[in-house]
């Protein structure tokens, strides 16, 4: 009886160890951005508030800014500084309080429409205060799909610059938020 006991116990831690290396912990996506094969983490995110534009019907243009560590925010310069990767989106929402959930497509024409974006911008390793690093790009095209659960923001991005390099992202969390004056 003993050796069917000892049987039974060997068979169960193997079968238990078994388990164990076979299952691994699912992988959390991290903020980040991937371009040409890299990917950057980011760390921060801002929701940069314009107000209205001159379009009709009415809409509201907002700048998502999202960085990696070494970029902060100043909120006496209305600016960002530091050195680090960003990506810049400018987009039009028909929400003056928030861009709204939905897929924004480039539009090379910036006829600021709701659920468009313009003029976006990304800097790898960038030092702000001099524009040097290892690379600065313009999109030519393009969608960031954005959806909020409660004030936490999702997105995913899928652009591609002037020189038709992809550059995909994905961020999530909360945004802060930054009213820039009129006159600016």
């Amino acid at each position: 009886m003993k050796n069917k006991f000892a049987k039974l116990l060997i068979f169960g831690i193997l079968s238990f160890s078994v388990v164990l290396v076979g299952c691994k912990k699912d992988e959390v996506t991290k903020n980040h951005l991937t371009y040409d094969g890299l990917t950057y983490l980011l760390n921060n995110g801002a929701l940069d508030s314009w107000g209205a534009t001159s379009h009709n019907p009415l809409t509201y243009k907002f700048e998502i800014v999202l960085t990696s560590s070494g970029i902060a925010y100043n909120e006496t310069a209305l600016d960002y500084s530091g050195t680090g990767t960003f990506i810049k989106l400018t987009l039009y929402s028909s929400d003056p309080s928030t861009i709204l959930p939905g897929t924004y497509t480039f539009d090379r024409f910036s006829s600021m429409d709701s659920l468009t974006m313009s003029r976006c911008l990304v800097g790898i390793n960038q030092d702000i205060a001099i524009s040097s690093g290892d690379g600065f790009y313009s999109i030519n095209t393009g969608i960031v799909e954005v959806s909020k659960r409660g004030g936490i923001y999702l997105l995913n991005i899928d652009l591609y610059t002037n020189a038709n390099k992809q550059i995909t992202g994905y961020f999530t969390g909360l945004m802060e938020n930054h009213t820039i004056p009129q006159n600016r």
